[in-house]
């Protein structure tokens, strides 16, 4: 049984506050999902959006808690997932050469300019 549902299956009179943060969390990636199924590009940022509505700096309709702390950081690795999935790995490497020669020559710009030392020591 996944963990949120394992959650929401004993969520007990204490727990009930735990219980409809997550309910709450779920019904609204319900909600946008269904909403935005014929843009799926648009689908993770209005998650977002709707997570930063609905957080605890928002409308505060889903508190802090130790369950909405979870979730985040599922969402989080779902994300970064999901990026993967439609990452075109020859771009990057194409990328990464023009980035690491940048970084050498800026690199020996920097220490090789005359002037103030940087390195904080006296």
């Amino acid at each position: 049984m996944p963990a949120t549902l394992h959650i929401l299956a004993q969520a007990q009179h204490g727990d009930t506050a735990i219980a409809l943060n997550i309910l709450g969390i779920l019904a609204a990636a319900a909600l946008v999902a269904f909403l935005l199924r014929k843009w799926p590009a648009a689908t993770i940022p209005a998650y977002l959006i709707v997570g930063a509505l609905i957080g605890p700096y928002g409308l505060n309709m889903v508190h802090e808690g130790q369950a909405a702390d979870s979730i985040a950081s599922l969402a989080t690795i779902l994300l970064m997932f999901i990026i993967r999935l439609h990452l075109d790995v020859g771009s990057v490497r194409g990328g990464l050469a023009s980035a690491a020669f940048i970084t050498v020559v800026s690199t020996i710009a920097i220490i090789g300019q005359p002037g103030e030392d940087i390195s904080g020591i006296d």
